[in-house]
């Protein structure tokens, strides 16, 4: 059986747990058994691979693939981005939290996909234990397996369950566990304090088998390794508010990966004084530097085109992509205001496009997703880089108001982020107690306020405002509100406001929760709905 004929199979396999009372004889005419599967010398690398496939393949649409999703649901809720496009599909409802309901499509094909690599990872585990004889690649192989398993729950749970509360998780509404491939039928939702301790598990299963095992993949970092762990468990036990463990684990985690955040030479787009992409440098080749520790690793035949992370947030003047979504001015402002000398300091300020106009609007696109291969809508997206798992920590750090240990975090990010042609200072491009003082938010807003440049469109922003118990705020002119009408509104001199429609949003309104799909629900009436739908 091909590679992508076995991922198919596998994920027509998955998709059957989803379909109740389902008779249908789904196996490809050529398609093998587990058992040998187990026998064959490939069996289970072929099965683990093809998780990974599933992150931006198997599907026939290129607007429904898991990527897609995981990115813009998470950066499109939060206030980074600016909606410049009002449209008929359902990327509305991201950004307008009011509008979001248990039929759309897009809720359900997030839904469904995480479950499809769920059910494949628990095959390739299956696959695993009909073996009669371990070796030491297979059991880096099933540490792949109880990685992927940990990532996609997590990420589950970040959308469609509330902020984990340490002290109610036991009374708040997870998201259903699946734990082996034979665990399909209907069920309850787990609680979230289940759903994490599911995740934890899985975590642990993956670093015992990493540690057993060994294999040339560890060379790659489109696979999962022993460090993608470790910097795992720093992203679930900071959303758990176990500030302990996030530190603990965040020197495993530097130790293991090398600990090495990229020079700003190496980390900007050096193409950007003409508002294109790079063909070369850290977004455009994640996988080459020590910077990542874990990517999804796409080829030039992987390209999504109008479907990619990019066609909607980079502007190519009508020649592949949209650019209907841009920077923010807020966060703009927060890098010292487009075009500004403490703007272009920063070498993060090289992924901002120019200006153009959309709609009575002017957007600022992003180049992060663009320049692999020469390609305008080709990445390998960074899903853990070195620079999240210091600033977890400094966060953990903040949190127990440990200043000088935070500020040293943060700063081993700013000392790689000064533009090599800046007259500024290092020392004067870096935190110190000012800083923290003149911060609205303290020792606490210093480090969100450089995850928030150092991360934007990276899936982090949204998140991190509802764990700390922060409003979103966007206030700033675009779609998201609907007092904004295209030539309707003075967009360069005045702001809407902070009451007017979808500009404040309370950080537990139960909307920024996505719903739990109607079609899960239908299927499965053990399965019960998130509060507000």
């Amino acid at each position: 059986m091909t590679m992508k004929k076995f991922i198919k199979y596998i994920a027509v396999l998955a998709s059957v747990a989803f379909v109740s009372a389902c008779n249908l004889d789904i196996m490809p005419e050529d398609s093998i058994t587990g058992s040998q599967m187990a026998q064959s010398p490939t069996g289970l690398a072929d099965a683990v691979t093809g998780c990974y496939q599933m992150f931006f393949g198997e599907t026939d649409d290129n607007n429904a693939w898991y990527l897609r999703q995981y990115y813009q649901f998470a950066d499109f809720s939060s206030d980074d981005v600016t909606y410049g496009h009002e449209t008929e599909d359902e990327l509305n409802m991201i950004f307008r939290y009011g509008e979001r309901n248990e039929n759309l499509g897009n809720v359900k094909i997030f839904w469904l996909q995480s479950y499809k690599i769920l059910y494949s990872a628990n095959t390739a585990l299956s696959i695993a234990a009909q073996k009669t004889e371990l070796t030491a690649e297979d059991y880096y192989l099933m540490g792949e397996a109880w990685f992927l398993k940990a990532f996609i729950v997590h990420s589950l749970a970040r959308l469609y369950c509330e902020p984990y509360d340490p002290d109610n998780a036991a009374n708040q509404a997870g998201v259903i566990l699946r734990y082996d491939n034979l665990d399909a039928d209907n069920k309850a939702r787990a609680t979230l304090k289940e759903t994490y301790s599911y995740i934890l598990d899985c975590l642990k299963n993956a670093e015992d088998n990493f540690k057993q095992g060994s294999s040339s993949r560890s060379a790659n970092k489109g696979f999962a390794s022993l460090a993608a762990v470790y910097a795992m468990y720093t992203r679930v036990y900071l959303y758990m508010s176990d500030w302990d463990k996030c530190i603990e684990y965040a020197g495993y985690a530097l130790t293991e990966s090398g600990g090495e955040v990229i020079s700003a030479a190496e980390f900007m787009n050096t193409n950007n004084n003409n508002g294109e992409y790079n063909d070369n440098g850290y977004f455009a080749e994640t996988y080459s530097y020590p910077e990542t520790i874990w990517c999804c690793k796409f080829t030039a035949q992987d390209d999504q085109e109008t479907g990619s992370i990019a066609s909607m947030i980079y502007n190519s003047n009508g020649g592949g992509t949209w650019g209907e979504e841009g920077y923010s001015t807020d966060l703009l402002e927060l890098m010292g205001g487009y075009g500004t000398a403490a703007f272009n300091d920063d070498v993060r300020s090289t992924f901002v496009q120019a200006p153009y106009p959309k709609n009575g609007l002017y957007l600022y696109g992003c180049t992060k997703f663009s320049g692999q291969g020469g390609d305008m809508t080709v990445n390998s997206p960074a899903l853990l880089r070195v620079s999240e798992v210091y600033l977890n920590r400094a966060e953990a750090y903040a949190h127990k108001d440990m200043q000088t240990e935070a500020l040293a975090d943060v700063n081993e990010i700013r000392g790689n982020r000064l533009n090599p042609s800046s007259t500024t200072s290092l020392d004067d491009f870096k935190y110190d107690a000012a800083d923290v003082a003149a911060n609205e938010n303290g020792l606490l807003g210093v480090v969100l306020d450089e995850k928030r440049i150092e991360f934007a469109f990276e899936a982090m922003r949204f998140f991190d405002l509802r764990r700390n118990h922060m409003d979103i705020v966007r206030q700033y002119w675009g779609f998201h509100t609907n007092t904004y009408v295209n030539g309707g509104v003075d967009v360069e001199n005045t702001l809407p406001d902070l009451n007017a429609d979808g500009i404040t949003t309370a950080w537990d309104y139960n909307r920024l929760t996505l719903p739990i799909p109607a079609q899960e629900r239908s299927n499965n009436p053990l399965c019960d709905q998130n509060p507000g739908y």
